[in-house]
């Protein structure tokens, strides 16, 4: 007789005695497994019970738990101090639910009360009339509701605190008049509590701040106006008498006609900034500023916008004393020495953030000048440089710099010579001789954009920067885009750079990309590669901040 097992392995029909065998094998195992899901359903019960058990546990556990929490054992000044630190920072908060004050409303009862109990929260506020797709029920219930919101947080919460208000307006003409109005309202009722104010294309229906007088608004420190090109002429703001607000000391004009047209107090003035101007003629740029830096004795900082058709003139010596940064828009396109920057004496000068219109294509003899007089320089943020030489010319009159920060270094090609260019350059900040030295105070290094760089001078460079040469100072931070030669005999060197023996005493990061080289059809166009995506976390405690 066949055994059973032989019908596992064959394809053979059992007979009608070995049917009725596993018939009865069958039938055994059936019961076994209904026994088996008998016993799983009760255990499934029992655990959905047990869930539920849990369940209601935690539930009622949960009140006691959180009363228990460490955040509800703190005392509420603290509270309040962890609240205000939630705050954006560099920017006023908006009406947002999405973050501080009103996000800190909506977590619970108990944060909701002690949020609007907190006058300092509620201090500062951005207030937009900005006008999205289908305005018509913005302007219908939108912007009702957010008037409502301004009053209650500037009049109610925010106690009897300075204020710090912005105000941006598209100047779009079909908004809701009566809604501006009213916002106006709210905010000429609080004026007597501005402390930082901003405006940006208020029309003119909407100005009846620009009739304020200084005894309206007794503690106004900080006043920033940003007038459209259209507007410039009608808009009374260089009259306004808020202008000579005895305690202000920060202005900021954009979209001006003209600087000694304003009616300020120059001479109180420690801040001021013209960072985008609409001079007419524009030929009386230099003439009008000097006026007017020569009036602000006390400055401390300082924005210009140097318009591009200006006329060639070189006024006498600006002396500014207490100048510890200055930002430059320029917009000339020269190679002759004249103009503002250079008739600038400031011995205390510790920044200078220079913006060329387009990339700096020549030296920048202007900006040269100045920093043969500013031995006390410590940061430079400046543009796109197409060459590292003109960076280099730069460099050489600032002894003293501790944070540099460019845009670009590069040429507009990655040729070889783009390499011997950049290896240069980097070599110079680590020459024993220390006369030749570029830049030996030197700490933080950033260079936003790609350039070519050999990997063996970028690991020669670190070493040597890295605190292993006495001689040389140690630096703190090296950010680099790196664009390496995919013929580098280095390439062993971007792992190596990863080692915690060269980078333990700097913080890097640096991302790399290979170069192909360019051939007879494609010269002039950059062709790159897959990157490799080689990363050292760095985050700067200090940027030039401006």
């Amino acid at each position: 007789m066949i055994s059973l097992e032989d019908f596992f392995t064959t394809n053979r029909a059992p007979n009608d005695g070995e049917q009725k065998t596993l018939r009865h094998l069958v039938t055994e195992y059936d019961e076994k497994l209904r026994t088996i899901t008998n016993k799983i359903s009760d255990l499934e019960a029992q655990l959905q019970i047990l869930n539920d058990e849990k369940r209601a546990v935690l539930e009622a556990a949960a009140p006691f738990k959180r009363a228990l929490l460490p955040f509800r054992q703190l005392p509420e000044d603290v509270v309040r101090e962890i609240f205000i630190a939630c705050l954006p920072t560099g920017r006023n908060p908006t009406m947002s639910n999405r973050e501080a004050p009103v996000l800190l409303t909506q977590i619970s009862s108990a944060t909701r009360r002690i949020a609007l109990r907190t006058p300092a929260l509620w201090a500062a506020i951005h207030i937009t009339f900005s006008l999205p797709s289908g305005h018509e029920d913005f302007t219908t219930f939108t912007m009702p509701a957010r008037a409502k919101g301004v009053k209650e947080w500037l009049l109610r919460r925010s106690g009897s605190l300075p204020l710090h208000i912005s105000v941006y307006h598209p100047g779009t003409p079909d908004l809701n008049d009566g809604i501006g109005q009213e916002l106006i309202d709210i905010l000429l009722s609080c004026c007597s509590r501005w402390r930082h104010v901003s405006f940006s294309y208020l029309p003119l229906s909407l100005l009846r701040i620009s009739t304020l007088t200084h005894t309206d608004v007794p503690v106004l420190n900080s006043l920033s106006i940003c007038s459209n090109h259209r507007d410039r002429y009608i808009i009374p703001w260089n009259s306004s008498p808020i202008l000579t607000a005895p305690n202000l000391r920060r202005l900021a004009v954009s979209g001006m006609s003209k600087a000694s047209d304003y009616l300020a107090n120059w001479s109180n003035l420690t801040h001021i900034g013209f960072p985008q101007t609409f001079h007419s003629p524009p030929h009386d740029f230099v003439a009008d500023m000097a006026s007017i830096l020569r009036q602000t004795t006390c400055l401390i900082s300082c924005c210009l916008s140097i318009p591009q058709h200006t006329r060639i003139s070189n006024p006498d010596e600006i002396s500014l004393p207490f100048l510890k940064v200055l930002v430059v828009i320029d917009s000339t396109h020269s190679n002759i020495v004249w103009g503002i920057l250079p008739s600038i004496h400031a011995p205390a000068l510790e920044a200078i953030q220079y913006n060329k219109d387009g990339r700096i294509e020549v030296a920048p003899v202007n900006l040269i000048a100045l920093l043969k007089r500013s031995s006390s320089l410590q940061e430079l943020w400046a543009g796109s440089f197409e060459g590292p030489h003109l960076l280099n010319d730069c460099l050489r009159h600032c002894p003293s710099l501790t944070r540099l920060r460019v845009s670009s270094l590069s040429h507009s090609y990655y040729g070889e010579q783009a390499f011997i260019d950049n290896n240069s350059l980097i070599e110079a900040f680590t020459l024993d001789d220390d006369t030749q030295r570029l830049c030996p105070q030197l700490e933080y290094f950033h260079c936003s954009k790609y350039f070519a760089l050999s990997l063996g001078t970028l690991q020669k460079f670190i070493t040597r920067k890295n605190g292993r040469n006495q001689p040389l100072g140690r630096w703190d931070t090296l950010v680099l885009k790196v664009m390496y030669h995919p013929a580098d005999e280095q390439l062993h060197y971007i792992d190596e750079l990863a080692s915690k023996d060269v980078t333990e005493k700097m913080k890097l990061s640096l991302l790399f990309e290979q170069c192909t080289p360019y051939n007879s059809l494609d010269r002039g166009t950059r062709q790159l590669r897959t990157p490799e995506d080689v990363w050292w976390q760095c985050q700067s405690k200090s940027t030039l901040d401006i």
